[in-house]
């Protein structure tokens, strides 16, 4: 595969460039319920059941279509002569994938990071509420606690 490749998707046939575009439209129909309801069902009595990994996958999961699009207009832009002069120079594709692409890609990754970050947030918050009952209790102590520290004392 070669940085040519990644950027046209030249190895592989129609059909799969098309599958993996209407697979990352697809995902982004579904509601956030809908698949929160089937990663429940899809992972309880598995390892991953009750653990922050979950909550990844499903972010991920969720949110792949705006970031994978967002890459995918990243890598058609840039010059596949870079490939070639790579050949020339003796790097191999990891080599050209490091030294090329990635600082050329480096502001669309950093946004692709940001906009998993914000929406993993609100999600993590909104989940962080319908879980269990000792969770919510920690939280709401711990915003006790904060209002307490930052109200202005009335005896002073």
């Amino acid at each position: 595969m070669s940085v040519e490749s990644i950027q046209a998707g030249k190895q592989l046939p129609n059909w799969a460039k098309r599958a993996v575009d209407s697979m990352s439209s697809v995902i982004n129909t579904v509601p956030g319920m809908v698949l929160g309801i089937a990663f429940l069902f899809a992972f309880s009595g598995s390892s991953l059941q009750n653990t922050f990994w979950i909550l990844i996958i499903a972010n991920i999961v969720h949110y792949f279509a705006t970031p994978y699009q967002m890459i995918k207009d990243s890598l058609t832009k840039m010059n596949g002569s870079w490939e070639t002069t790579a050949k020339l120079m003796g790097d191999n594709w990891f080599k050209t994938i490091v030294r090329v692409v990635t600082p050329n890609a480096w502001p669309t990754i950093l946004q692709v990071f940001g906009y998993y970050f914000v929406n993993a947030m609100v999600t993590i918050s909104a989940s962080a509420c319908g879980s269990k009952p000792q969770l919510v209790r920690t939280v709401s102590g711990a915003c006790c606690h904060l209002r307490a520290i930052t109200r202005p004392r009335s005896d002073v």
